[in-house]
C-alpha cells in the first residue's frame, strides 16, 4: 500500500466507519473481506476497535482454512487427471491467488475451475463423477453432444465435502463471442507454485485477456475483479503490451482489454505505459463505461436494472459491428440448457428451441418486473 493511500485510510478510520454495514454487506458483496482483514489487522490495528480486529481476525482464519482445503483438492482431482491421461489447467480460485497476490489467504474463492480439451470433457467428467461429484443438471450426461453445443462446462458437487468444481472446455459461454481458443491456452501454459507444488495454469497473458473478458461478463460488479487485474498488472513485470493488445485484437476484445485497465489504474492505480493511456483516452466510450461501472460500485445491486443493463453494456464494450451482431442474436435467439430443462422435446423438435428462447427470456424479464413493482 503506497503512504498516500494508508493516510487516506486512516483519516477514514478516523472519520469513523458504519463496522456492520462494511463487514457484514459491502465487504462481502466486493469478495473484499481477506484484503480487508489482511491490512486493517496489520498495517491499522491501531486505529481500528478491538471488536472489529476479532472479528477480522476469525473471518480471516476461516477464510484461510477453506483456502487450504480447496487447494489440497484441487491439487488432488488435477493429479488424478493429468495421471488418467487428461490435460488439465486449473485456474482462478488458489492460483489467481497465487498469481496476484502471492498467498492463498488473500483471496475468496468457492468454486474450482478446471479447463480442459473439448476431446477430453467426457473422459475428465467421468473421473470426477468416479470421485463423487455430482453433475449439476443431471439430464446432461443423457444429452452430452447437445448440452455442450449450448453451455461451456460442466458444474460438479461433492455431496460429503460440500464444494463445487468447474470443469470448463471454454473460458466463456458460447453467446458472448470470446473465441480464446483452449488447445491454443493449453499450448501456453505457465508454472506457478502453490502450496509447494508446481501446477501448469494459464500463461499470464491468457490470464489477462481471460480476466477482462469474465470481468466484463459481470459488469464489474465487484471491486475484487478489478484488483486481480490491478495486481496482476502491478506483480508482474516486462509485459508484452503490443502483442497483448493484437491478441485483443484478434479476439474483438481490445475495448474489453482497456476498460478493465482503464478500471485498475482508476481505482487501484494499477502503472499503465504511456501508450495504454493514450489509447484510453482517445476512446470516450471507455469513459461513459467506467464511470457506470463506478456508478454500480458505489449503489445497491438491483437484478431488474442488472438485468436490462448487461447486454447494453456488454455491446458498448464490443469494438467491432460484426461482434455485437453476433451477441446480440446468440442472446436472443441461441437456447441455452435452461430451456432444455424448462420443456424437455425429444431430438427431432430441437429447432423449436430457437423461438423457446426468446418467449421465456420476455417471460422471465416480466416476472421480475412484476415483483420489483409489487415490492
Amino acid at each position: 500500500m503506497e503512504p498516500e493511500t494508508a493516510g487516506r485510510v486512516r483519516e477514514l478510520l478516523r472519520a469513523g466507519v458504519d463496522w456492520e454495514l462494511l463487514l457484514g454487506q459491502i465487504a462481502p458483496w466486493h469478495r473484499m473481506l481477506p484484503l480487508l482483514a489482511w491490512h486493517l489487522t496489520g498495517a491499522f490495528a491501531e486505529e481500528t476497535p478491538r471488536p472489529v480486529l476479532d472479528r477480522l481476525q476469525a473471518l480471516f482464519e476461516s477464510n484461510s482454512v477453506r483456502n487450504l482445503f480447496l487447494t489440497r483438492e484441487l491439487l488432488r482431482l488435477t493429479a488424478l487427471l493429468q495421471a488418467e491421461g487428461v490435460r488439465a489447467a486449473p485456474f482462478k480460485g488458489p492460483l489467481l491467488a497465487m498469481s496476484v497476490y502471492g498467498k492463498l489467504s488473500l483471496r475468496e474463492f468457492g468454486d474450482l475451475d478446471i479447463l480442459v480439451s473439448r476431446e477430453q470433457v467426457a473422459k475428465a467428467r467421468d473421473l470426477l463423477v468416479a470421485q463423487g461429484y455430482r453433475i449439476h443438471h443431471p439430464s446432461a450426461r443423457a444429452l452430452e453432444a447437445i448440452y455442450l453445443r449450448t453451455e461451456y462446462h460442466y458444474m460438479f458437487l461433492h455431496e460429503s465435502r460440500r464444494n463445487g468444481v468447474e470443469l470448463h472446455c471454454e473460458v466463456a459461454p458460447w453467446y458472448f463471442s470470446f473465441p480464446l481458443e483452449t488447445g491454443k491456452i493449453l499450448e501456453r501454459l505457465e508454472p506457478v507454485s502453490v502450496a509447494g507444488t508446481t501446477v501448469q495454469t494459464l500463461s499470464r497473458q491468457d490470464l489477462l485477456l481471460m480476466l477482462c473478458m469474465h470481468g466484463t461478463k459481470h459488469l464489474w460488479e465487484r471491486v475484487e475483479l478489478i484488483g486481480c487485474v490491478a495486481e496482476l498488472v502491478r506483480s508482474q513485470s516486462g509485459w508484452d503490451w503490443d502483442g497483448l493488445m493484437r491478441e485483443a485484437q484478434a479476439l474483438g476484445s481490445r475495448r474489453m482489454v482497456l476498460l478493465a485497465l482503464l478500471l485498475a489504474r482508476s481505482l487501484c492505480a494499477a502503472p499503465l505505459p504511456g501508450e495504454i493511456d493514450s489509447e484510453i483516452e482517445a476512446d470516450p466510450v471507455l469513459q461513459e463505461l467506467a464511470a457506470e461501472v463506478r456508478r454500480r460500485i458505489h449503489g445497491d445491486p438491483d437484478p431488474v436494472a442488472k438485468f436490462m443493463e448487461k447486454p447494453w453494456f456488454h455491446l458498448r464494450a464490443r469494438e467491432r459491428w460484426a461482434d455485437r451482431l453476433r451477441y446480440a442474436l446468440r442472446l436472443a435467439l441461441a437456447p441455452n440448457w435452461d430451456e432444455i430443462e424448462f420443456l424437455p422435446l425429444p431430438r427431432f423438435l430441437f429447432p423449436l428451441y430457437w423461438v423457446l428462447r426468446p418467449i421465456r427470456v420476455t417471460g422471465k424479464f416480466g416476472r421480475m418486473k412484476l415483483q420489483q413493482l409489487l415490492r
